[in-house]
């Protein structure tokens, strides 16, 4: 019998991710009743359950971070959801990986408490007042024995329940850096704020080079009405319709003023050193950079222009996309395992569209 070296390192490797997952335990826990949603803040607890110590990345998606990310999935017993109106953000997990302030270490029996504010991050009023049930995301990125980020999942221990009385206040304001494009009035010209004019000029080198990337990439959809190496590595399995979504998404991407016109904002209030950006979906032309943007090239892989192909993507206005993977690997990863989300993956349009090492 013949075995294969590369699938048995595999198989160990996801054995080991599975068993550090298990040793995990989350739960949750908050007020059974609010009437102002400045009062809804949960606390998540994760305890290390196993007899082996664990490294975690603080990824601001999961539990152990505090960020307004969306690392949480409400239903009311209507079955309808609130809308999230947090953050979405381009995070190095390869940065964080190697960052001690990033990475936190239970040892057996040891848990951690971390508090979550809803308020901004979830506007509840289209669900309306009444009961919801909040289950955290039980997803968590721990630092394995090469060193590098994999990702576990949790057991929950238990999902919670609270209610909005009638009459509660159900949302508060976005912050004023929040606005839209759409609320602010078209500049017809980038504009920055808290950026200096070394970070100017770097931007302003990345947004002809963005606005490049997204044209080659329709250029190339619209060009390639057959499966094709490039899209079935990023997108997964080729179809028509796959096509006709991304299509669409960079035609709203290249849409009047895309990149040219926004507003760049360098203060990042809510992010690390391991963060390359983040917006606010519903806040149309708003990128707020951090600092891994500064030190990455203008273009190429994980590149400046395309960050602020990723941010762009995250817009509601424009494609709608998410962070269910981080990275060339997981985005890879994900066009095999899981197609329709990797069509919804941020990351996997940035890689589509840096083409770097370049596909056919």
């Amino acid at each position: 019998m013949v075995f294969s070296l590369s699938l048995v390192t595999v198989t160990i490797a996801a054995l080991l991710a599975s068993v550090s997952g298990q040793q995990l335990r989350l739960k949750v826990s908050g007020p059974a009743q609010v009437s102002d949603i400045a009062d809804l803040t949960v606390t998540t607890t994760l305890i290390n359950t196993g007899a082996d110590k664990v490294t975690l990345i603080k990824e601001p998606s999961s539990a152990l971070s505090s960020s307004p990310a969306h690392s949480f999935n409400l239903f009311h017993d209507s079955g309808s959801t609130p809308e999230f109106t947090g953050i979405l953000y381009k995070y190095s997990l390869e940065k964080a990986a190697k960052n001690p302030e990033t990475l936190v270490t239970l040892a057996p029996g040891a848990s951690i408490e971390v508090s979550h504010s809803l308020a901004g991050t979830y506007n509840f009023t289209r669900s309306g007042s009444g009961s919801y049930n909040i289950s955290p995301s039980t997803l968590f990125y721990i630092v394995n024995a090469e060193g590098t980020a994999e990702q576990v999942h949790a057991v929950l221990q238990n999902t919670h329940a609270v209610s909005f009385t009638p009459g509660s206040r159900l949302a508060v304001s976005p912050p004023a850096a929040a606005r839209s494009i759409e609320q602010r009035g078209l500049s017809k010209r980038a504009t920055y704020s808290s950026c200096s004019s070394t970070r100017q000029t770097q931007i302003a080198a990345a947004i002809p080079a963005a606005v490049s990337y997204v044209s080659e990439s329709l250029s190339y959809l619209n060009a390639h009405t057959t499966t094709s190496t490039r899209v079935v590595t990023w997108f997964g399995t080729w179809s028509s319709s796959k096509r006709t979504t991304l299509v669409t998404q960079y035609t709203s991407l290249q849409a009047t003023g895309s990149y040219t016109d926004w507003t760049y904002d360098c203060a990042c209030t809510d992010g690390d050193s391991n963060t390359y950006a983040y917006v606010y979906p519903s806040q149309y032309g708003t990128i707020n950079l951090c600092d891994a943007f500064w030190s990455a090239p203008t273009t190429g892989t994980d590149s400046k222009a395309g960050t602020l192909i990723h941010e762009s993507t995250h817009f509601t206005k424009t494609a709608g996309t998410s962070d269910h993977a981080y990275g060339q690997t997981a985005a890879k990863a994900l066009a095999i395992s899981n197609p329709s989300h990797a069509v919804l993956n941020a990351d996997s349009h940035e890689y589509f569209s840096e083409n770097n090492p370049s596909l056919a």
